[in-house]
């Protein structure tokens, strides 16, 4: 029966940092960022040890759909894909009887067939009026999902902001499409808040008269410089071609190009300006992000499926807002490393708690797994935190 096993609904954001959830406590959490996503922790667990094998979004991915290290499930870069029988969590949930679902960012090239129902974004999708495709309806279309690949999909064309359109879509699932006699295994993707930040105009007076706290280390850079001569290059011949910056350090990729801040401005009030800007369209997106958040947990509440719900909240890896003059992701310090992960576990009999456990992402799949009563295959590389949602040592 439905109710004699947990739903999971896992959540997942494209580049939504720690930083950028209330729950962390960083510098942005006197802005209130994500009241509703917080949510999961005033009533579950926030794991703030939470770390990817490869802080870029493909592999990052297909870690988490495999329990898998990148050489084992052989997705390295951003043009690996993971055919359905790798696709191994949703196979798993399916074996044990579950219905899944994929909705929103995939971003692994061939289609998530191993869902019973998904409907995904192409690619990295659009911001607005995004395009979707879908094994449940649309139109064969030959679709150009990135330079090196073309696929025929069913394709469905969608108005609207892609945050609200995957939201959408997901909600009329669990309240139409769903079957109401299994329990369920849904991934909730969205694109937002990857670059370049478009945000619903909704949010154009967000944070507009406010000024964002910035990082200690945005301006102050050590004498010697971040990185070692593999990433400065001899004599620093490197720094201003690699490391996408928020100053104009970075001659061919900075933020202040991306903001429009006037080339001419002094140096540091250009730092200063690209920041605030860049921020403020961050955010403006993680806002569109925990509104629909909300929109999907008032629907489970309606439903009477809250409190036999797993709910997971993620990103795909961390994200640079301006720690080390750094935006983007990619280099192995902290702040691209460090993943948001918070469950909500309404059997595991603890809210508000804080934990230390070290994890990566290739431990989410069997977490999962044990979660649900669901023996963890050997293939899968990753171990299980189940235990620190009840208390463990």
């Amino acid at each position: 029966m439905a109710g004699s096993k947990p739903n999971v609904l896992f959540i997942m954001s494209d580049d939504h940092t720690s930083q950028a959830v209330g729950a962390y406590n960083s510098r942005l959490a006197e802005l209130d960022p994500t009241p509703n996503i917080d949510r999961l922790f005033r009533e579950g667990v926030v794991f703030d040890n939470t770390f990817c094998t490869n802080a870029i979004c493909t592999p990052s991915r297909a870690s988490i759909l495999t329990g898998q290290y990148s050489q084992t499930n052989g997705v390295l870069d951003l043009y690996d894909g993971l055919p359905a029988e790798r696709q191994h969590l949703p196979r798993e949930f399916s074996e044990a009887g579950y219905t899944t679902a994929q909705f929103g960012k995939w971003h692994l090239r061939t289609a998530p067939d191993a869902f019973d129902y998904y409907y995904t974004l192409p690619g990295q999708g659009k911001y607005f009026d995004p395009d979707l495709y879908s094994n449940q309806e649309g139109t064969p279309t030959d679709y150009r999902f990135d330079s090196q690949l073309t696929m025929n999909v069913n394709l469905i064309e969608n108005e609207g902001h892609s945050t609200d359109v995957i939201t959408d879509r997901m909600l009329h699932w669990l309240e139409e499409d769903r079957p109401k006699d299994k329990p369920f295994f849904c991934c909730l993707h969205y694109k937002a808040p990857h670059d370049m930040f478009d945000h619903h105009p909704r949010y154009d007076a967000y944070l507009e008269d406010v000024e964002i706290p910035e990082p200690d280390n945005l301006y102050n850079q050590p004498a010697t410089g971040f990185g070692s001569i593999a990433t400065r290059g001899e004599n620093d011949e490197l720094i201003h071609v690699i490391g996408a910056s928020i100053s104009k350090r970075n001659h061919k990729r900075n933020m202040g190009m991306h903001m429009e801040v006037d080339p001419e401005t002094e140096d540091q009030e250009y730092t200063h300006l690209a920041y605030q800007r860049y921020l403020k369209k961050y955010l403006r997106c993680v806002k569109g992000i925990d509104d629909n958040v909300k929109r999907v947990f008032d629907a489970l509440e309606e439903q009477g499926l809250m409190d036999n719900t797993i709910i997971v909240y993620t990103g795909d890896q961390g994200m640079f807002l301006g720690e080390h003059d750094f935006m983007d992701k990619r280099w192995i310090y902290e702040e691209a490393m460090r993943m948001p992960f918070l469950v909500r576990y309404p059997k595991g009999g603890q809210a508000g708690v804080r934990n230390d456990w070290l994890i990566d992402n290739s431990d989410f799949a069997p977490t999962l797994l044990e979660m649900t009563g669901i023996p963890i295959p050997d293939y899968m590389q990753g171990r299980s935190f189940a235990g620190a949602m009840s208390g463990e040592a």
